[in-house]
């Protein structure tokens, strides 16, 4: 156990590797687990434990060939919580981008929030609107990929142009769906899809409509 850090911020972390900046660029946000790497119990907490999931990598690629900037936007409450550093976070951090670029695939920035509450937290869209300052983003031509409500709220409250869900074994985005809340069309994705790779596509299709 490391020291907990129950401090709230109001700036996200930040690691970018593009050089490309605004204005008004393109994006595609990602949620980290259960969109790139397997979703597991309890938290990710060293470089082993990542692993790709089938679809990812190819994803990735696709965005980058369509000219979209690739962000991970990821909550790390294991910070706060005292089971992980700001430096173990970075090692796995460095470990999933080695298997994508095994596959010629390229993130651009990754955005995380180590709090257990705030407004960089997402549901809050605090990470994506700082990422849209950062890189000179339009968010209403950005995109976010996801596997739980907070993901697709996060995206609708940035003003992000649509939301995909995936459904996988983890996350049964139709039970969130016809929760208590579904009156409100904020919980709604754009589209439905069975990993990164779809929903790339439909991003792609989208984007060229």
């Amino acid at each position: 156990m490391y020291p907990a850090q129950p401090v709230t911020r109001t700036r996200a972390f930040v690691v970018v590797y593009s050089t490309a900046m605004g204005p008004n660029l393109a994006a595609v946000f990602l949620d980290r687990d259960g969109v790139l790497n397997e979703e597991r119990p309890g938290y990710v907490l060293r470089p082993g434990q990542v692993r790709l999931l089938p679809g990812a990598a190819q994803g990735v690629r696709l965005l980058n060939a369509a000219g979209l900037l690739v962000v991970v936007v990821t909550n790390q409450s294991p910070i706060a919580r005292g089971l992980l550093t700001e430096a173990g976070l970075q090692t796995i951090h460095c470990r999933l981008r080695e298997l994508l670029a095994a596959e010629d695939a390229t993130l651009d920035a990754i955005y995380y929030c180590p709090d257990i509450a705030g407004p960089l937290r997402k549901p809050e869209p605090g990470m994506l609107l700082q990422a849209a300052d950062d890189l000179g983003l339009d968010l209403a031509r950005c995109y976010l990929v996801g596997d739980q409500e907070t993901d697709i709220l996060a995206a609708r409250r940035a003003g992000c142009r649509a939301a995909v869900a995936l459904e996988t074994a983890g996350h049964n985005c139709w039970n969130w769906m016809a929760g208590p809340d579904s009156s409100s069309d904020l919980r709604f994705p754009d589209w439905i899809a069975q990993n990164l790779l779809e929903a790339a596509r439909q991003i792609v299709a989208h984007l060229n409509s």
